[in-house]
Formats: C-alpha cells, structure tokens, sequence
C-alpha cells in the first residue's frame, strides 16, 4: 500500500488506472494533484521490485498538462 502522504509529495492523488511498463515500473494515472483534489493530475510511477512511489512520468512541471 502506498499512503496518500506519498503521492501529495509528488503533486498527485486520485490514482484511477495502472499501466505496466516494460522496463518493470508501474505507471499509475492519477486524477487530482493533492490534498485539495485539485483538477491536476499526473502519470505516478512506481518501482515494481519494491512497490513505492519514485516519481511522476513527466520530465518537468510543464510538461503536465491542466486537466479540463
């Protein structure tokens, strides 16, 4: 399990659907950017071997776009 507290340190929450990628990481879509559930959300990955949260799939802040 991976606590909420985790994904708000990585601007995300909401998590929807999981992806499995080839390199072994988890690449979660999530649906909101934090505590306040704001309409941001962002691709969470995942480290497969030890299951916690590493990162987020874009390379920079800009490269998120807004949601609606």
């Amino acid at each position: 399990m991976i606590e909420p507290e985790s994904l708000f340190d990585l601007k995300c929450s909401s998590p929807h659907t999981a992806h499995c990628l080839a390199n072994g990481e988890v690449m979660v879509s999530c649906m909101a950017d934090g505590p306040d559930l704001n309409g941001r959300g962002s691709f969470l990955l995942i480290d497969g071997a030890t299951m916690t949260a590493k990162g987020t799939w874009a390379d920079s802040e800009d490269d998120v776009p807004p949601f609606g």
